[in-house]
C-alpha cells in the first residue's frame, strides 16, 4: 500500500558510492586550499603595501644616515684618492681667500 497521498517509496536519498564520497572530499579540500591561498595572497599584498608606506616614511632617514651623508666638510669622501682630496681642499681655500 502506498501512502495516504499515493506516495509509495521511501523519502531517503539513495546511498552514495565510494567514488562520489571521494569526489566530495576532494572538492572540499580544494575549496579549503583555495581559501588558504586567497588569504595568504591577501596577507602578502597587505604586507607589501605596509612595506611601501614604511619606505616612504623612512626614506629621509635612510638618506640622513647613509655613508654619503656622513661625510662632513672636512672628511674625504669614500672612493676619492688622497691627492684628489688635497687638491680639492686647496681649491676651496683659494676660492674663499680670493673672495674676501
Amino acid at each position: 500500500m502506498g501512502g495516504l497521498f499515493g506516495g509509495g517509496g521511501s523519502s531517503a536519498p539513495p546511498p552514495k558510492s565510494a567514488a562520489q564520497i571521494r569526489a566530495e572530499q576532494d572538492a572540499e579540500t580544494a575549496r579549503t586550499r583555495a581559501e588558504e591561498r586567497a588569504t595568504s595572497q591577501e596577507k602578502s599584498e597587505m604586507q607589501g603595501a605596509q612595506k611601501r608606506r614604511r619606505l616612504r616614511r623612512s626614506g629621509g632617514m635612510r638618506l640622513l644616515f647613509s655613508p654619503a651623508r656622513r661625510e662632513g666638510p672636512n672628511q674625504k669622501p669614500e672612493g676619492m684618492s688622497q691627492s684628489e682630496w688635497l687638491l680639492l681642499q686647496q681649491q676651496k681655500k683659494s676660492s674663499t681667500l680670493g673672495g674676501n
